[in-house]
């Protein structure tokens, strides 16, 4: 199985984001995703595919912290211009 990351920083966020994203992580079941910080980002992991991490990590945001899609910036992507959806 490949193992999948996804690097995500915030300009602003809650302090006990870390461990909310943690125990929201925890009980999505297999495969297991995991979540931890490094040099300032949060890096989530799997052994599983990359979508997978992807539609893990946005799930936990988004039950424990609602506006982390305005703020977040994906390590190693382009920079993105503000939202323009509804």
């Amino acid at each position: 199985m490949e193992h999948a990351r996804y690097v995500l920083t915030f300009p602003v966020e809650p302090d006990d984001l870390l461990e909310r994203l943690g125990t929201i992580l925890a009980t999505q079941g297999m495969p297991a995703v995991t979540v931890r910080r490094y040099a300032g980002a949060y890096v989530f992991e799997g052994a599983t595919a990359e979508f997978m991490v992807r539609a893990r990590a946005a799930d936990a945001l988004s039950t424990v912290w609602v506006a982390w899609r305005d703020l977040a910036q994906e390590v190693g992507a382009k920079p993105r211009g503000p939202r323009t959806d509804p």
